[in-house]
């Protein structure tokens, strides 16, 4: 009887191991991102100007876009796209650090966040990007646009960088792949090969058109330190801002004279 169950035992922990890298491979698009949603006609209540629009996508989805125009005399858009949580109504006031800088902003809600339509996938982080683009290309100068990528939104933005050469890419707290990140997080966890090429800003960053340039939080437990190490080869920049965590960069004056530094030069 004893030995029978751990033979049962012996046989249940590497199926339940199996089992929990297969849900993960195949369910990784619902667990990387948080979104909220919010009802069409609420609100936004920023301290600044803005106009909202929805754009629709070749998947179908659609995206709540958020455009901003600075009060000096701009020089150029910055294309802003945002972590993996909330929706815009948390990432809009971060436009005023753009505005102060000189430059018009414009972000959007990726499907499946705030008042946008559709899943939340990595193609459509893909699809939203190349929507934004065609967007900022009707307006502005390719030379007088520079991409901003937070978080997840840091994948989406390397992605335009391997298809454009914008002025900047400016990428903050940047992970390498979704696979890499799991297993920094949970040294434990199955993870199938294919997770290391989802979420991959190492694969869209090495073929990159554009300047890069990457920030990144001394105290990131989200995105983890070492797992964006390796991008740093590839960047023309990297700064490193001591005593952040993943969530806070704005608070600390060595980012905002960085980021200062980067839009001005």
């Amino acid at each position: 009887m004893k030995n029978k169950k751990v033979l049962l035992i012996l046989i249940i922990i590497p199926l339940l191991y199996i089992g929990t890298g297969v849900f993960v491979c195949y369910n990784i698009d619902r667990i990387a991102f948080k979104p909220q949603s919010m009802d069409q006609d609420e609100k936004y209540d920023f301290k600044f100007e803005f106009e909202e629009s929805t754009l629709t996508l070749e998947t179908g989805d659609s995206i709540s876009v958020v455009f901003s125009k600075t009060k000096k005399q701009s020089k150029g858009l910055v294309l802003f796209l945002h972590g993996n949580s909330a929706n815009l109504e948390l990432w809009g006031p971060m436009s005023s650090d753009f505005h102060r800088n000189g430059y018009d902003i414009v972000m959007c809600d990726y499907p499946g966040f705030g008042k946008s339509s559709g899943r939340h996938t990595e193609e459509n982080l893909y699809a939203s990007a190349d929507r934004m683009y065609a967007w900022a290309m009707k307006r502005y100068a390719l030379e007088d646009i520079i991409v901003v990528g937070r978080s997840i939104g840091t994948i989406p933005a390397s992605y335009l960088a391997s298809k454009h050469n914008f002025k900047k890419v400016i990428l903050e707290t940047p992970l390498g792949n979704i696979g890499l990140l799991i297993k920094q997080k949970f040294p434990w966890a199955p993870v199938c090969k294919g997770l290391y090429k989802r979420f991959a800003v190492d694969h869209w960053i090495k073929g990159s058109k554009s300047e890069i340039h990457i920030i990144r939080s001394e105290f990131d437990n989200l995105t983890v330190l070492s797992c964006s190490d390796h991008l740093i080869e590839y960047a023309d920049s990297h700064f490193l801002v001591k005593g952040a965590e993943h969530g806070n960069l704005r608070g600390f004056d060595s980012y905002q004279k960085r980021l200062s530094e980067l839009l001005l030069n």
